[in-house]
């Protein structure tokens, strides 16, 4: 009954499949943060994928979970491009994190949210991509994140609290709560339901991070400064704290009026 059965047979006549055992690399892009990436495979955020940050309001500290690794590739030289950010960055703030905001442009889409994106994360020119976008499809997410994976960047994308119901290929999706709580909605190659809470000792996610980091600046309010001449501004700080005009990271042409893209307008 309580006999011993060797497996090695029915290996050998193929009646029993062994599974390949892969330890996750250690990841190139930690969180900063100890407690986060002590939940996530390999010890960092997804590599040339989408990871999705769902904040309860706007306000929490959302993006100071970003700062730790945006510092680390700014300070490698790789260029970092926000697409449609709902407010203005502050650039006092950003140098106190130790972000080179020479590598920081920012991308005001005319509504093209999703284009953007897609167009920054195929480039290959980016070291990750941020971006705001508050309605998107399926369709819409799985374009994002193919382009993520073909351009070799992480991508991330802020999106309300409700998108938590809407089924995503995103590889990570974190909700953010107050007081620095962090829930793992979705981890590819992890476990969901972690949740955990960044602490002082850290890169501290509080809602004065994110109140210092942006300053309220409406979409509208930056249109009227001149951006609807362009499609896509695409702008790059100066260390006086004044934008610099287009950049020619990448090009970004105008869509045209023939097509419908997954955004819903002309591509």
């Amino acid at each position: 009954m309580n006999a011993v059965v060797s497996l090695e047979p029915l290996l050998a006549s193929r009646q029993l499949w062994r599974g390949q055992v892969s330890a996750n690399a250690p990841a190139r892009l930690p969180t900063g943060f100890a407690a986060l990436d002590a939940v996530l495979p390999g010890g960092g955020w997804p590599e040339a994928a989408l990871s999705e940050l769902l904040p309860d309001l706007d306000g929490l500290g959302e993006l100071s979970l970003l700062l730790p690794a945006l510092v680390r590739l700014t300070a490698a030289g790789r260029e970092i491009v926000w697409v449609d950010p709902p407010y203005r960055p502050c650039l006092p703030a950003l140098l106190r994190a130790g972000l080179d905001p020479t590598r920081l442009h920012l991308v005001d889409s005319g509504g093209e949210t999703a284009w953007a994106l897609e167009q920054c994360l195929r480039s290959q020119a980016c070291g990750a991509v941020v971006g705001w976008l508050p309605r998107a499809d399926d369709r819409c997410l799985r374009r994002l994140q193919v382009a993520a994976e073909t351009g070799q960047a992480p991508g991330f994308l802020f999106r309300p609290p409700t998108a938590v119901r809407q089924p995503s290929p995103a590889a990570l999706r974190l909700q953010v709560a107050a007081g620095g709580r962090v829930r793992v909605v979705k981890c590819r190659g992890g476990r969901a339901g972690d949740e955990i809470r960044v602490t002082s000792g850290e890169e501290r996610v509080t809602s004065e991070g994110a109140r210092g980091a942006a300053t309220h600046h409406s979409r509208a309010a930056r249109r009227a400064e001149g951006a609807t001449r362009f499609p896509f501004l695409v702008s790059r700080f100066s260390p006086a704290g004044e934008t610099t005009g287009i950049s020619a990271l990448f090009p970004l042409a105008r869509p045209a009026e023939g097509g419908v893209s997954h955004a819903g307008k002309g591509i």
